[in-house]
């Protein structure tokens, strides 16, 4: 039943993407307002020191692998003058070159604070949320893509994707050639599923749907011992975005770390503060850690008994 789950949570996850897409939006657009009615008086800056700094960032190569890369940036600081008092502002801008000091530019302050600078003249945000909008049009892929999946066998479909993941392919490739046989089975097993017994798939589906609306139930009751204002719906969004972000790394043995990374980032976006967050997950996680712990213990007590 776990693949079955980015096909249940996806559309929830659509719903949190786009409404964090909203939000994130709609705080843009306030802060371009808060900026350009703020940022209304101009001065010249003059560059006076350039300090160079080096930075280092992880980039993904061409065969796949990732190398850290060093470069150099240029930090300019700036001094300008307002009504004869002369303010500083260090820049975390590229200058691109040590040479330029003494050159000029214009900076945007504001009259009642002009201490308070910026480079560049506010401008309305174009992007603003697109991230999140981008990826509920990625999901809304995925669901046609399980879905299909289910119809025509969904294992080969995932590995073959596996297959052109970064840090993941080089495993994938020689993973897909050792099980091509196993592989076919399962998808074999899963069209038959969906297409032979309707009524069993439908059950199934409607009982891990049960399931996961008791999980939310779960995550509801936590969240109301630390916060009386919390509601139901929000509790399913963490469920579905937790859900996705630990099936997604799904090669970490029982999701560790990445369901209680899922519930962190879950939480804090919703406006839930993240002590909050790593509360739930912990009691989750033990709740989890108890009752396998208990079924284990059943298991090899009823091999006793047949024993």
């Amino acid at each position: 039943m776990e693949n079955l789950l980015p096909a249940l949570i996806l559309p929830l996850v659509i719903e949190l993407m786009v409404w964090l897409g909203l939000r994130s939006r709609k705080s843009a657009i306030a802060g371009y307002e808060d900026d350009k009615q703020r940022y209304t008086a101009t001065a010249t800056m003059t560059v006076t020191d350039i300090r160079q700094e080096d930075v280092e960032r992880w980039e993904e190569q061409e065969d796949g692998t990732s190398r850290l890369m060093r470069y150099v940036v240029y930090l300019p600081t700036y001094e300008y003058t307002v009504d004869g008092k002369t303010y500083t502002y260090s820049s975390r801008q590229d200058w691109g070159s040590p040479k330029g000091v003494g050159r000029q530019k214009t900076g945007w302050y504001d009259p009642k604070r002009p201490d308070l600078i910026r480079e560049d003249k506010p401008r309305k945000p174009i992007l603003g949320g697109g991230l999140f909008f981008l990826f509920a049009a990625f999901c809304l892929l995925g669901i046609w893509f399980f879905i299909a999946g289910y119809r025509k066998g969904l294992a080969n479909r995932v590995m073959n994707l596996l297959r052109h993941v970064p840090f993941v392919k080089k495993w994938a490739k020689p993973f897909v050639e050792r099980h091509r046989e196993q592989l076919d089975d399962i998808d074999k097993q899963i069209a038959a599923l969906h297409s032979q017994n309707p009524h069993n798939f439908i059950g199934a589906v409607a009982l891990e749907l049960g399931c996961r609306i008791c999980s939310a139930l779960e995550i509801f009751f936590v969240l109301l011992v630390l916060m009386p204002s919390v509601n139901y719906l929000n509790c399913i969004l963490v469920l579905a975005f937790t859900s996705l972000f630990a099936n997604l790394l799904f090669f970490m043995p029982l999701q560790l770390g990445g369901r209680e990374g899922g519930f962190l980032m879950s939480t804090t976006s919703l406006g839930i503060s993240a002590s909050a967050g790593i509360f739930v997950a912990l009691i989750v996680r033990m709740r989890e850690l108890v009752w396998t712990g208990i079924g284990l213990l059943l298991i090899k007590l009823g091999k006793k008994e047949k024993e």
